[in-house]
C-alpha cells in the first residue's frame, strides 16, 4: 500500500498503470467489474453532474488510469483536468 500511496500523491500515472495490471484471470474479471464497468458507468452521469458547477470528484487510483480510466475518459469528452496539489 505504501508503494500505491507513494505513486497517487506523486501523480505517477504511469507507475499507477503499472500496478494495477492484472495477471491472473479470475483477479482480471474482477478488476474489470470494479474498474471498467464502474468508470463506464461515471462517465456515462457525471457530464450531467458537472453541466452547470465544477466538481471535486475523488476516487480510488485504479480508476484514474489506463485507456479506460477516469482521466482518459474525461479528456476523450473534451473536459481539462487539472492535478489537486498534495503538499
Amino acid at each position: 500500500m505504501e508503494e500505491l500511496k507513494t505513486y497517487y500523491i506523486t501523480q505517477d500515472i504511469d507507475k499507477l498503470t503499472d500496478f494495477f495490471k492484472i495477471q491472473d484471470e479470475e483477479t482480471k474479471e474482477f478488476m474489470t467489474e470494479v474498474l471498467k464497468n464502474r468508470n463506464k458507468r461515471w462517465l456515462d452521469q457525471l457530464p450531467a453532474l458537472m453541466q452547470n458547477q465544477s466538481l471535486f470528484i475523488a476516487v480510488g487510483a485504479g480508476h484514474l488510469v489506463g485507456t479506460e480510466g477516469l482521466i482518459k475518459g474525461l479528456q476523450l469528452k473534451g473536459y481539462i483536468l487539472k492535478p489537486v496539489a498534495t503538499n
